[in-house]
């Protein structure tokens, strides 16, 4: 396994939540960098991870470490959507320019032609 191939086969449920907040950790990075494809790559790895994080009978939720890990993953993930949301309407917003600029460039050859 590489070191960038996260997996949760016999791990313990606080080996998994690190293993979740890693890829948070990058999630967020790959953000940063406007690397979508990343992210949503590591989005997969990390849905495929959560469910061992929580096994019904434990006493994972009272463990500091967890909370602190949980609160961490919350934190880079509203900031992760941030992100996408300031990317998505900036592709919006560079989009609606090509969209004008074409229609500039119709009418001057239109005009062109005319005239």
């Amino acid at each position: 396994m590489s070191s960038g191939d996260y997996r949760a086969d016999a791990a313990s449920p606080p080996a998994i939540l690190s293993q979740v907040l890693r890829l948070t950790q990058r999630m967020h990075a790959q953000a940063s960098a406007g690397d979508w494809d990343g992210v949503e790559m590591l989005q997969a790895q990390r849905h495929e991870l959560l469910p061992g994080c929580f096994p019904v009978h434990s006493e994972l939720l009272e463990h500091e470490l967890v909370v602190s890990h949980l609160k961490e993953i919350l934190r880079l993930d509203e900031e992760t959507k941030s992100m996408v949301a300031v990317a998505r309407n900036e592709t919006g917003r560079m989009l609606r320019e090509i969209h004008q600029g074409r229609q500039a460039s119709s009418v001057y050859h239109r005009v062109e032609m005319i005239g």
